[in-house]
C-alpha cells in the first residue's frame, strides 16, 4: 500500500506543478496589463500560448491600416487611427478577446448586417462587485435608463435566467413597450467570483417589428476597474425592414448612450432624471 501511495504521489506532482506554473503565468499576465506602457511590453508578459494569435491580429490590422498608432488603453493593447481607438485586444486566463470600436462597426454597418458585433466597450472606475450591485438593483434602473417607466417581471424572478419582463419606455411624448427575456447568466452565483472569471449576461428583447439579442460581458481589469463590453444583434420585420440600416445605427448609438449614462451614475451618482435632454 505504501508503494502504491508513493507512485500516485509522484504521478500527481507534475500536474500540481503545471497548475502552479499556469497560475503564476496568469498572475504575470494580469500584472502586465496593469503596468505595461507599450504593446511589446504587454506581449512580453503574457502567457506564450496566446502571443502568436495576438501578434497575428496586430500584424493584420497594421497591414490593412498602415497608419495606425500603437498604445495601451483600458490596460489593453490598442491600435488607434486618426487619434481614435480602432481595435483593442487582450489575453485572459483561458481566452483572448478582440474589441472593435463602435465607430468602426458603424462605418461598416451594412457589410456586417446579419453578424453579431461588439459595438461598445467602456471602463468603469469601480470594482466589479460594486458594478454588479448597481446593475442588479432594480431601484437604480430609472437613474441610468432614460425614459424608463416600467420594468416588471411577468414570468420568473428578476435577474434569473428564463425570466420574462415587461419593459416600457417614454421618449418624445411616445411610449415603446417590449418584452425582455434573460437567456444566459454565467456564473449563476455572482458572489465571490474569481477576478479572472468573465461574467456573461444575455437578453432577448422583442418589440413590434424588432428583435434584439444583447450580450454583455463584465471583466475585472484591475482592483478598481471593470470593462463592460456590449454586443448586439438586430433583426427587423414588416415595414421596419425598409429602414433597417437607419434603425440599426440609431439603436447602436442608443446602446452607447445607455452605457455612458450608467458609467456616470456609477462613478459620480449622476441621475438621468435630473439631466436635460
Amino acid at each position: 500500500m505504501r508503494r502504491t501511495a508513493r507512485r500516485e504521489h509522484r504521478r500527481t506532482m507534475p500536474r500540481r506543478e503545471h497548475v502552479e506554473r499556469r497560475r503564476s503565468t496568469w498572475e504575470r499576465t494580469r500584472a502586465m496589463g496593469e503596468k505595461a506602457t507599450s504593446i511589446n511590453e504587454y506581449l512580453d508578459g503574457i502567457d506564450p500560448v496566446f502571443r502568436p494569435e495576438l501578434e497575428k491580429i496586430r500584424t493584420l490590422v497594421t497591414e490593412l491600416v498602415p497608419s495606425v498608432e500603437e498604445t495601451i488603453s483600458y490596460r489593453m493593447p490598442t491600435l488607434k487611427y486618426k487619434g481614435r481607438a480602432l481595435v483593442f485586444f487582450t489575453a485572459s486566463k483561458k481566452h483572448m478577446s478582440f474589441y472593435p470600436s463602435s465607430w468602426a462597426i458603424e462605418a461598416f454597418a451594412e457589410r456586417l448586417e446579419g453578424y453579431a458585433t461588439t459595438e461598445h466597450s467602456l471602463e468603469i472606475a469601480l470594482p466589479r462587485a460594486r458594478v454588479l450591485e448597481l446593475l442588479e438593483n432594480p431601484v437604480h434602473r430609472p437613474k441610468w435608463l432614460r425614459g424608463l417607466m416600467l420594468h416588471e417581471p411577468i414570468r420568473g424572478e428578476d435577474g434569473q435566467v428564463g425570466t420574462e419582463s415587461r419593459v416600457v419606455f417614454e421618449a418624445g411624448g411616445k411610449t415603446m413597450e417590449c418584452s425582455e427575456t434573460i437567456t444566459r447568466l454565467e456564473p449563476k452565483d455572482l458572489h465571490g467570483i474569481a477576478p479572472d472569471r468573465v461574467i456573461r449576461y444575455e437578453r432577448e428583447i422583442v418589440a413590434h417589428g424588432m428583435w434584439n439579442a444583447a450580450r454583455e460581458r463584465l471583466t475585472q481589469t484591475g482592483p478598481d476597474a471593470t470593462l463592460w463590453a456590449s454586443e448586439n444583434e438586430y433583426r427587423f420585420s414588416g415595414p421596419m425592414r425598409l429602414a433597417a440600416p437607419l434603425l440599426r445605427r440609431v439603436f447602436v448609438k442608443q446602446t452607447g448612450l445607455v452605457m455612458e449614462d450608467f458609467k456616470a451614475f456609477a462613478e459620480r451618482g449622476t441621475d438621468v432624471r435630473d439631466c436635460s435632454d
